[in-house]
């Protein structure tokens, strides 16, 4: 009786499946795929699911657009981390400096300045700066470290002192009584290019100076 039963609804089923997926048409255009297990009345029936071609063509272009836009989603995506971090890194100013006066707009020139060099080894947020002021045939050096956390450390005994590291720059601040120096360093036009900004207010001296240096480049 049950063998029966089923053979009789089976027809029944396999129309409304097909037509549920907009698939009913004549045999003669369709195509065979896995039958469908699906579950009635506690009973398991296996059905023979006749799929039209045009509907198989439409599936297979549907999941190539999907395609398409999976990978330029994922494309997008990776493009947008790997700039993410690239811009994420702060700058590496580590390099031999060399003062370009032509390009340099100083309020206040040392007497008898020449040239100036200036000497950053950068390793991490680690900074080892040197600075010569150039007199004709002598110079005059200055060194000091700084650590660009933001924290305040003494410098050279005298000084109090911060380096802060910003988006595209460093920001150097000393001071004492009666003293204060800050100075905004920076690439100018490229790598190539270094900006220190200084603004310097004292009893004696106060000035804006923008020092510009070029890079030295081994030959």
């Amino acid at each position: 009786m049950c063998s029966r039963a089923n053979t009789r609804h089976a027809p029944r089923r396999q129309t409304l499946i097909l037509e549920k997926i907009g698939a009913r048409q004549e045999l003669k255009n369709t195509a065979l795929v896995n039958p469908i297990i699906f579950h009635e009345d506690r009973k398991f029936f296996n059905i023979p699911l006749y799929v039209s071609q045009n509907l198989k063509d439409e599936f297979s272009i549907i999941t190539l657009e999907r395609m398409k836009n999976i990978r330029f989603f994922l494309t997008v995506l990776g493009l947008y981390i790997y700039q993410s971090v690239i811009f994420a890194q702060p700058s590496n100013y580590s390099g031999t400096w060399i003062l370009n006066l032509e390009k340099s707009k100083l309020e206040h020139r040392p007497k008898g300045l020449t040239s100036s060099v200036f000497i950053i080894m950068q390793k991490g947020d680690e900074f080892r700066l040197k600075r010569y002021h150039i007199f004709g045939d002598k110079k005059k050096k200055i060194s000091f470290k700084m650590v660009a956390d933001g924290k305040t450390r003494k410098v050279k005994v005298l000084f109090k002192g911060k380096l802060e590291q910003e988006e595209n720059n460093l920001l150097a601040t000393l001071w004492r009584k009666n003293f204060s120096n800050v100075v905004n360093y920076k690439f100018g036009t490229s790598e190539n290019e270094f900006i220190a900004d200084e603004v310097m207010t004292s009893k004696s001296n106060s000035h804006h100076n923008i020092w510009i240096f070029d890079r030295q480049i081994p030959k």
